[in-house]
């Protein structure tokens, strides 16, 4: 939605080219997003009234900005793009940053994670790419770091989409799952929790957009810049008394970028719209600092200054060529055209689904004329950008839809948004707006077209759609068939196979975002609902002959529905197994493809027992795992017919076992779960085997290691916990160790999840990222330099599934024992 069909069809025929596509606004701010903050501007030290430009590495380096303070710039310039060199006004990678010096390797694992808002996340489960915010919804990224990244990238030009590489509309952010409501409203409102910036300046916390205010051009490269002041500047001195006092006094301003906004002196005095008049603002702090002039007196004075500054700049000359009103006009004109080339398509209300010009937008009834102006002097003096201009829109829209749908049986609301006795109420609108039908007219043309959209075209008149509306409160079915009278289709498909009841709830869509329906952006029949397997048969035909008997809407049908939903998913994440080392619900289970729709449904309506699952054969090889190498046997000395139980361990220790064979026998038992004592038949943790001698303390590190392949493996550039394959890809283990590791885990019931402790099904574990075709290869077709295990029988070396194949099976306990022949 970035260009519009005509512009596609004019760079097709070669009527416009590349190039001049690209320079358009409406396109560039998504492909290249505007200015972050590039730089500081500091005071030069050798010429006090000229300013030093220095990059934020260079302004760390030189104590001009705290490290943390630098930290979080770099990670915002990362995150919305690309690294930039001030001084050369360059645009860089973080590794091209890094080979150049812009920035210094001690922030390379830290700006890398933050690049990634642009390059994407890798989703652990599906492997595929996601967003900065989909990272965020998956606890990828710690919510606050998040939170200031997207908020960077939303106040230079848009939400990044990784997957294609460029910046999109917020409506187009909503659909993809990019950006969410209660995201919008966490930046639209935000708290000193969620201001992740701070000005070096006043020492206050900012959002990424307020600290972007107050930034400066940098006249030779156009990039914004962040004057630091002096220490001696009034704004260090100020104390945080005086600050609070000029927060809470507010001003109107008629010229200039606040024109016709009510502002707080302190963010007047702080902007950089008097950077200009640096001298006489400072005077002005000082004066009101020492009490020789009141707080009213400060407010006039500024007044006149911003007058005075902008009398200076409307005066200016670009060239031989001097800025007139008429020039001013023209700008505006431009930008009002721009606004009427940004189509929306609107997530709330009776136009749900249809695409509208924010030009349009603003100038309906929706927005009143002082909120228009508002909006307008907002987004045209650069304080919202065209994406919060949007969300401030929509987010009136819903609103005012949210009193419609909430509104009285008795209290409608007419087109114009004005009550009425006749009008419908909110919820017949909402539910016309959802039903929709198959429509092929002049007018309209798809399967798709709401009956609301229907009643409301040109075809029907006022008394007819009234008529229509008063029989709507019987019966729906009575609306379709006079509807199906005006409007005979072309293709032999009328409205009336909507008054069946099968028909009808075929035709009603609804969105859930629950349970095994949760998929974005995918619409489900009510039918389809009923005869999902949440809903029992029983309770599917109760539902539907309540329908037909009209003691209820389909409305509430959905509603029950998806009540029902959500009971059953919450007792299925509330039903817990016993995993490896923490509790596994019954939802996790089915999300692993270890159990099916229908167990969970058993389970959670107590037709089956979480005793009765555990030991089916197809869930307990993955919550527990088969038989590792337990233990071995060797002949009883004083009666060699017998055979003597011994652990790894104790074998290595009687020289049974060389210590490199004991080793990786114990490190395999570690890596599978457990270590084992064969005598007691009992698991134990790495820490409980040394802690009771199973072990000993010599074996502790090595072993603790080992059984990382089960609790998880920490990925030191994202702090995440992370599968062993994925600890070998990132070479935080040796490869050949890892192989070993690996194959005994698949050997002994599938490949161990550290995240959600258990085993997974080999097509899970791809699509987690667990394991891969290469790998899959290596262990499929072993060599010599795979088989990491040692027969100290015939002194051969196998795969751990080789070996295990070797075994025999204790009577008694069941584990898996290996013999070893003694002479």
């Amino acid at each position: 939605e970035i260009i519009d069909q005509k512009t596609l069809d004019d760079l097709s025929k070669g009527s416009k080219t590349l190039e001049e596509i690209t320079q358009m606004d409406s396109v560039k701010r998504y492909l290249e997003g505007t200015s972050c903050i590039a730089g500081v501007f500091v005071p030069s030290k050798k010429h006090p009234s000229k300013m030093e430009k220095m990059s934020i590495y260079q302004a760390m380096r030189k104590h001009v900005l705290r490290p943390g303070t630098a930290l979080v710039l770099l990670e915002a310039q990362a995150a919305t793009g690309f690294i930039i060199d001030p001084i050369n006004n360059r645009k860089l990678s973080v590794d091209e940053a890094i080979s150049s010096g812009v920035v210094g390797k001690e922030l390379h694992a830290k700006l890398l994670s933050a690049e990634r808002a642009v390059t994407g996340y890798k989703d652990p489960y599906t492997s595929e790419k996601i967003s900065l915010f989909q990272a965020m919804k998956k606890d990828l990224i710690v919510k606050d770091h998040g939170i200031r990244l997207l908020e960077a990238q939303i106040a230079t030009g848009g939400v990044i989409d990784p997957v294609y590489s460029h910046r999109v509309p917020v409506s187009v952010a909503y659909k993809r799952g990019y950006f969410d409501q209660e995201m919008n409203q966490v930046l639209c409102d935000p708290t000193d929790d969620t201001k992740g910036f701070f000005d070096p300046n006043t020492h206050e916390n900012l959002t990424y957009m307020q600290l972007l205010q107050r930034c400066i051009q940098d006249p030779d490269t156009g990039l914004s810049m962040l004057e630091v002041k002096d220490g001696k500047s009034p704004l260090f001195q100020v104390d945080k008394t005086i600050q609070t006092s000029l927060q809470s006094q507010t001003m109107n301003i008629r010229v200039g970028q606040y024109k016709g906004l009510n502002i707080s002196v302190w963010e007047l005095l702080t902007s950089h719209h008097l950077c200009e008049a640096e001298k006489e603002r400072q005077d002005l702090l000082m004066k009101y600092k020492a009490g020789s002039t009141t707080v009213q007196k400060l407010m006039e004075e500024l007044a006149l200054l911003v007058e005075k500054t902008e009398e200076k700049r409307s005066s200016f000359t670009v060239g031989s060529s001097t800025l007139t009103q008429a020039s001013k006009e023209d700008t505006e004109k431009k930008k009002h055209i721009f606004l009427k080339s940004v189509e929306v398509e609107l997530t709330a209300g009776h136009l749900k689904g249809q695409k509208s010009s924010l030009w349009q937008l603003l100038n309906s009834s929706y927005i009143t004329d002082e909120k228009r102006n508002e909006l307008l002097n907002k987004y045209e003096s650069g304080t919202l950008t065209l994406e919060q201009l949007m969300q401030s829109i929509i987010a009136i829209m819903v609103e005012a839809e949210k009193t419609v749908i909430n509104g009285s049986d008795e209290a409608g609301v007419t087109e114009s948004g004005k009550a009425g006795d006749d009008c419908p109420s909110g919820p017949i609108i909402q539910s016309l707006t959802h039903l929709s039908t198959f429509l092929s007219t002049d007018e309209f043309h798809g399967p798709s077209v709401s009956l609301w959209d229907i009643l409301h075209s040109k075809a029907i008149s006022k008394s007819e759609r009234e008529n229509m509306l008063k029989k709507y409160l019987l019966t729906i079915e009575e609306v379709i068939a006079v509807l199906n009278k005006l409007f005979p289709t072309s293709e032999g498909q009328s409205l009336e196979q909507y008054g069946q009841t099968a028909s009808f709830l075929k035709s009603v869509t609804v969105q859930v975002s629950i349970g095994e329906f949760k998929v974005e952006g995918k619409a489900h029949s009510l039918w389809e609902l009923l005869h999902s397997k949440y809903i029992t048969p029983e309770k599917r035909k109760e539902l539907i002959e309540k329908f037909e008997s009209k003691m209820l809407t389909w409305e509430e049908i959905f509603q029950i529905i998806v009540t029902i939903i959500k009971e059953t998913e919450e007792r299925g994440r509330n039903l817990k197994f016993k995993g490896l080392r923490k509790q596994v619900s019954a939802s996790e289970l089915l999300q692993s493809q270890i159990i099916d729709q229908d167990t969970l449904i058993d389970l959670t309506l107590g037709k089956k027992t979480l005793a009765e699952v555990t030991e089916m054969d197809s869930v307990k090889r993955y919550l527990e795992g088969t038989s590792c190498i337990a233990g071995v046997l060797v002949s009883s000395k004083t009666d060699p017919s017998k055979k003597v139980k011994m652990s790894i361990y104790d074998a290595m220790l009687k020289g049974i076992l060389r210590p490199g064979t004991a080793l990786v026998l114990l490190e395999a038992q570690a890596a599978t779960g457990f270590v084992i004592d064969p005598i007691k038949n009992i698991k134990l943790s790495v820490d409980e085997a040394a802690a009771s001698g199973v072990i000993g303390q010599e074996l502790h590190a090595k072993l603790l290691s080992a059984e990382k392949a089960v609790t998880g493996y920490n990925d030191p550039s994202t702090s995440q916990r992370i599968s062993l394959f994925q600890a070998m890809q990132r070479e935080l283990i040796v490869k050949d160790h890892g192989i070993r590791l690996l194959e005994a885990q698949i050997a002994t019931g599938g490949i161990i999840d550290p995240v959600h402790s258990h085993r997974v099904p080999v097509e899970v574990a791809y699509e987690r990222g667990y394991f891969d075709e290469e790998m899959n290869q290596i262990l499929s077709d072993p060599t010599d330099d795979t088989k990491g295990f040692f027969d100290p029988n015939t002194h051969e070396n196998l795969t751990y599934m080789q070996l295990l194949q070797r075994c025999v099976q204790d009577p008694d306990t069941e584990l898996f024992m290996l013999g070893v022949n003694t002479k």
